[in-house]
């Protein structure tokens, strides 16, 4: 069974998307990634078009709220900042270890 891992950023429109593509392209046996954003926006089609030109295609995927992930079986969320992890610790129903990027 594979660890379930959710990327967390504000929008959810261009570094949490390709984070999880790449998890899922480069570690699919293992892992299967999600992504969302606290207040999500659009998709940014210089990522799908940038993730495509190394063949990872994204045209199917779209901005996910943290609300769209509540009882999702996430076993872990990685965070970029302090701010995101108070937000996503106000989400009780997404239950996870959360794992802040060290800068």
């Amino acid at each position: 069974m594979n660890a379930n891992v959710l990327f967390v950023c504000i929008h959810n429109s261009a570094r949490s998307q390709m984070a999880e593509a790449f998890l899922n392209h480069l570690c699919s046996e293992s892992f299967t990634a999600h992504s969302a954003g606290l207040t999500p926006g659009t998709l940014n089609p210089l990522v799908v078009e940038a993730m495509l030109e190394i063949g990872i295609d994204m045209s199917q995927h779209h901005a996910k709220s943290v609300d769209d992930m509540r009882r999702s079986g996430m076993q872990f969320a990685y965070v970029r900042s302090e701010e995101h992890t108070s937000e996503l610790q106000s989400h009780s129903d997404l239950v996870c270890r959360l794992l802040l990027e060290k800068k």
